[in-house]
């Protein structure tokens, strides 16, 4: 299945690099006032697709309108799926968005792909099989980096005050900017080792992130509760979480 899933993850990307390269963009406004591009829709349409013919399980995608709970409440598999993550860094070109696709089974990530198609990084991990980065055809297990003392993933776009407590009472100072699309690839890799996910992103913006994070050794947890974000909820809505890597004990840490 993991296979099937990169490479569906992987003609995604071409179209979109397509639409990327053409400046034909297209760009429209969505009800919550989120902007969304011809790339978007043509991944969805491709992503889901593929995944409904090929492997069979339900589908949610950012681009299409969420089932009820009554009609998902008692899915056991289904898929995750963000065809654009970082639109905004699309417009922006660049580089960083992500195409993002997760199994859920039970609730619980269990498998996830992250794919930069503008880089050609490939980023993925499957439940007690490790994370892994694939470079070329050279699959290397994560993370592959360690920081130097504790660094923030900051973002581009949604930074906000919540996150600027977290640093200031953390007596964090380093920090590297990057998109939110992004951030939890780079924190398993080891490039970050900290990352304030905001209330304001969905399940789709961090499956696929979760899997690989914890199979790289980290932790995602929600910041009220201390417990691991759960998926299929009546609501898709996140609320704050952080993840971690390995190296950083939460238990050291104020939130």
């Amino acid at each position: 299945m993991l296979d099937t899933i990169i490479q569906i993850t992987k003609e995604a990307g071409d179209r979109i690099m397509q639409v990327y390269r053409s400046d034909d963009f297209q760009i429209q406004t969505k009800e919550d006032g989120t902007p969304v591009t011809r790339a978007d829709l043509i991944a969805h349409d491709y992503i889901t697709r593929s995944l409904e013919q090929e492997l069979g399980h339900p589908v949610i995608s950012e681009e299409a309108p969420v089932p009820s709970y009554k009609e998902r409440e008692h899915w056991d598999h289904f898929f995750l799926v963000d065809p654009v993550d970082g639109t905004q860094d699309f417009i922006a070109k660049n580089d960083e968005f992500t195409v993002n696709i997760a199994l859920i089974s039970n609730g619980v990530p269990v498998l996830g792909v992250v794919l930069t198609p503008a880089t050609g990084e490939i980023f993925f991990a499957e439940k007690g099989k490790g994370a892994w980065m694939r470079q070329a055809k050279n699959d290397l297990p994560l993370p592959t980096e360690k920081p130097e003392g504790w660094v923030l993933a900051r973002s581009w776009h949604h930074d906000n005050s919540m996150i600027e407590s977290f640093a200031r009472e953390n007596n964090i100072t380093q920090s590297i900017k990057m998109s939110s699309a992004i951030r939890l690839a780079r924190l398993s890799q080891g490039r970050v080792n900290l990352c304030v996910i905001s209330n304001k992103s969905k399940e789709w913006d961090i499956a696929a992130g979760h899997i690989l994070v914890k199979e790289a050794g980290g932790r995602i947890v929600e910041m009220k509760s201390g417990q691991e974000p759960a998926y299929n909820k009546p609501d898709v809505q996140n609320t704050f979480c952080l993840a971690v890597s390995g190296d950083v004990p939460l238990s050291q840490l104020k939130f």
